[in-house]
């Protein structure tokens, strides 16, 4: 995939009487540094909105100067906060996991233990 033809109509940035050109390593560093993503979750953004558009999608923008590209920037954004609630949301998950387990082994299976076997031992086997 080839990231700097991909950017080519999207590089407009700025205003008319003030443009920038927009780069890759520009969109990654304004979401690393002033966003402050982890670069792992910028690196996957970057790679499914670009791989979208390796495959046909594109951004039509509203017609002003830079639109292509600020649409480009917030589906990148968005993406990123998709991934990260993704991330965020495992983590949690995996942390009520571990705190269910631990009340587990230490309230609920000794409880149900000790009620089984005064149960068990308290029945009449001969009956």
């Amino acid at each position: 995939m080839n990231f700097a033809e991909l950017i080519k109509p999207y590089e407009d940035g700025g205003t008319q009487s003030k443009p920038v050109k927009r780069t890759l390593e520009g969109i990654i560093d304004w979401l690393l540094n002033k966003k402050q993503y982890p670069m792992e979750i910028v690196g996957g953004a970057v790679f499914i909105v670009f791989n979208w558009i390796a495959t046909g999608g594109s951004f039509k923008g509203d017609g002003s100067y830079g639109s292509k590209g600020r649409e480009l920037d917030t589906a990148i954004r968005i993406k990123c906060d998709e991934l990260l609630r993704i991330r965020q949301t495992a983590a949690t998950h995996e942390v009520f996991v571990a705190f269910y387990a631990r009340h587990l082994r230490k309230y609920i299976i000794p409880t149900w233990k000790r009620r089984f076997l005064t149960w068990w031992h308290g029945r009449d086997l001969f009956k």
